[in-house]
C-alpha cells in the first residue's frame, strides 16, 4: 500500500510539472483556466498520496494566509454583493494563492526551474517578434490584435496582449531574466549571442509599448541588479539605450514630456483621489473583496467603471490595511530570501526572478497588474518559482 502510493506522488508530480510548464507558456495568450484546473488535480493526487503540509508552519506563509485571512474579512462589508466579492475570494484571490502554492511545491527541483525560465524566455523572443510585426507590418500573427492607440495620439504594440500596459509588465519581467543570465550566467559565447540578441529585440519592444510604468520598471528592475550583482557595466549599457531612444524616437520623448502636461495623468489621478475617498470608509477591513469597481462607479457617475490603477490602494480599498500589510509582509519575505540566497550564489534565475518580480511590483503601482489573469498568474507563479529556488534540490 506504501509503494503504491509513493508512486502515485511521484506520477501526480510528473504530470503537475508537465501540465504546469504548459501554464507558463500559454500566459500571455490565454487564461488557460484548464490548465490550472489539471495542475490542481495533479497537486491533490499528489498530496493526498503522501500527505505534506509543512508549509503551514513557514512564516512566510503565515503571511500569506493572514492577507487571505483578512480577505474573508472584509466579506463582512459585501452587504448587497456578496456573490461578487465570493467570486472574487475563491476563484480570483483564492486561484493565485494556490498558483504559488503549487509552483512552490511541484516546482522544487533546478531542473524544472530552468525548464520554466527557458519557457518564459523562448515564448519572449516570439512576443518580441509579433510586436515587431504589429509595429512595421501592421499585422500582429498570435491573437490578431490590432496596436493601440495611445492618449497623446502614439501607436504603441501590444503583441497578443490585450493592452500596451500589459505588455510591458510582461517583458519587464522577461528582459530582466535575459540580462540577469547576461551577467551572471557562465555562458558560451553563442548562448551569450542569443540572449544579447534577446535582450535587444525586448528592449526595443519594451521603448514601442510606450509604457512609461513599464520604463519605470526596468529601470528599476536593472538598478537592482546592478546593486545585487556588482556588475555596473549592465546599468551604464542599459541606461545608454534608453538614453539614445529618448533623443532619437520622437515618441519615447513625447510620452516622456506628456507626462508632465496638465491632462497627462489627470484620468489616474481621479482615480486615485475616488480610491482614497473609498478607504475613509472602511480604512481597516475594506469595502468588500472584488468591489472596487462597483463603488467606484457609484461615487463617479463621469468616469467609465475601472480599476483602481495602483494594485496597492486597491487591496486596501477592497480589503483593508491589515490585508495590505500582510500582503506587502509576504512579498518582502520572499523577496528577502531571494536576495539572502544571492549573497551566497549569484544564481542568473535568482537575479532573474527577484529584479523581475520588483519590477513588476514598480509598474503595479501605476496600473492593476494583481486583477488581470493572466499577468497575475505570472507574478504568483515567479513568486511560487522564486520560493522553490531559495530550497530547490539539484
Amino acid at each position: 500500500m506504501a509503494v503504491t502510493r509513493e508512486k502515485a506522488c511521484l506520477v501526480a508530480d510528473k504530470w503537475a510539472a508537465f501540465f504546469f510548464y504548459w501554464l507558463v507558456l500559454f500566459i500571455p495568450i490565454t487564461t488557460a483556466d484548464i490548465l490550472f484546473v489539471y495542475v490542481y488535480l495533479c497537486f491533490l493526487v499528489k498530496k493526498f498520496s503522501k500527505p505534506d503540509f509543512a508549509f503551514v508552519k513557514n512564516h512566510t506563509h503565515f503571511f500569506l494566509l493572514l492577507f487571505y485571512a483578512f480577505c474573508a474579512l472584509s466579506l463582512l462589508n459585501s452587504a448587497g454583493y456578496l456573490k461578487t466579492s465570493l467570486i472574487a475570494f475563491f476563484f480570483k484571490w483564492g486561484k493565485y494563492i494556490l498558483i504559488f502554492l503549487m509552483a512552490e511545491d511541484v516546482m522544487r527541483d533546478n531542473r524544472r526551474i530552468k525548464n520554466c525560465i527557458i519557457i518564459l524566455l523562448s515564448l519572449g523572443a516570439i512576443m518580441g517578434i509579433d510586436a515587431l510585426s504589429q509595429k512595421f507590418l501592421g499585422f500582429e500573427f498570435m491573437r490578431h490584435r490590432q496596436i493601440l492607440k495611445t492618449d497623446n495620439g502614439l501607436y504603441a504594440v501590444t503583441a497578443a496582449f490585450k493592452h500596451y500596459n500589459a505588455f510591458g509588465v510582461y517583458l519587464v519581467v522577461v528582459l530582466s531574466l535575459a540580462c540577469a543570465y547576461i551577467i551572471a550566467g557562465r555562458l558560451k559565447k553563442k548562448t551569450l549571442l542569443i540572449l544579447s540578441a534577446l535582450a535587444l529585440l525586448l528592449g526595443t519592444c519594451i521603448v514601442f509599448t510606450f509604457s512609461r510604468g513599464s520604463w519605470l520598471g526596468i529601470i528599476f528592475s536593472l538598478l537592482l541588479m546592478m546593486f545585487l550583482s556588482r556588475r555596473y557595466m549592465l546599468m551604464l549599457t542599459a541606461a545608454a539605450f534608453f538614453l539614445l531612444a529618448a533623443i532619437f524616437i520622437h515618441g519615447v520623448r513625447e510620452r516622456m514630456l506628456f507626462t508632465f502636461l496638465p491632462a497627462g495623468d489627470a484620468n489616474r489621478f481621479a482615480v486615485w483621489k475616488t480610491a482614497l475617498s473609498i478607504i475613509k470608509e472602511h480604512p481597516f477591513t475594506g469595502r468588500g473583496i472584488g468591489l472596487f469597481m462597483t463603488y467606484f462607479s457609484l461615487l463617479r457617475t463621469d468616469l467609465i467603471p475601472q480599476y483602481a490603477h495602483n494594485c496597492f490602494l486597491q487591496i486596501w480599498t477592497e480589503t483593508g490595511i491589515f490585508s495590505l500589510l500582510s500582503f506587502l509582509a509576504f512579498v518582502w519575505l520572499i523577496l528577502y530570501k531571494g536576495v539572502k540566497s544571492l549573497r551566497e550564489n549569484l544564481d542568473p534565475i535568482l537575479l532573474g526572478l527577484v529584479c523581475g518580480a520588483s519590477g513588476f511590483l514598480v509598474h503595479s503601482f501605476f496600473d492593476t497588474d494583481l486583477y488581470s489573469v493572466q499577468l497575475a498568474t505570472l507574478f504568483w507563479a515567479m513568486l511560487g518559482l522564486l520560493s522553490a529556488k531559495t530550497v530547490a534540490r539539484s
